[in-house]
């Protein structure tokens, strides 16, 4: 196991711009998927696990970095995901309970924790986003006519 931080996708890596020599060129490269739920993948998937799929599966697709090897990961992510709003309101419900209360704080803490890895792990984090530069896209920005 290395020490440090854990690598970056080689996808983030480009999308940020880093420099060439930095980059594993000998890297696998699994196939990029369309973001669609693979048949029978959703069968033991909670509804709210499965709407978060469908709503981020194609936005990762679409950035290029969910692959066929990253489903698994990021399937636990939507059930992650799921799991946390499950928490969140069983502790507002109860609250008021301390024993029953203080266990979904710490529920909620353990899976908002485990949520957010796997987030980072697809570039799904403020700070992340903050460092991905995207190359090529158009710029409609309103100053730029007053630039030129």
């Amino acid at each position: 196991m290395s020490k440090g931080p854990a690598a970056a996708p080689t996808k983030l890596k480009l999308l940020k711009g880093v420099s060439p020599y930095r980059i594993n060129d000998k890297e696998p490269k699994p196939k990029s998927v369309s973001g669609v739920m693979p048949p029978g993948w959703g069968a033991h998937m909670s509804d709210g696990a499965k709407r978060f799929w469908k709503k981020y599966a194609p936005v990762l697709s679409n950035l290029g970095v969910l692959t066929e090897a990253d489903l698994p990961a990021f399937q636990v992510l939507c059930s992650l995901r799921a799991r946390w709003i499950r928490v969140e309101g069983l502790m507002r419900k109860y609250e008021k309970d301390p024993k029953l209360g203080l266990s979904y704080i710490r529920a909620a803490n353990l899976v908002e924790t485990q949520m957010l890895r796997y987030m980072q792990e697809f570039g799904m984090t403020p700070s992340g986003r903050g460092k991905i530069v995207v190359v090529g896209q158009n710029d409609d920005d309103e100053d730029r006519g007053f630039l030129d």
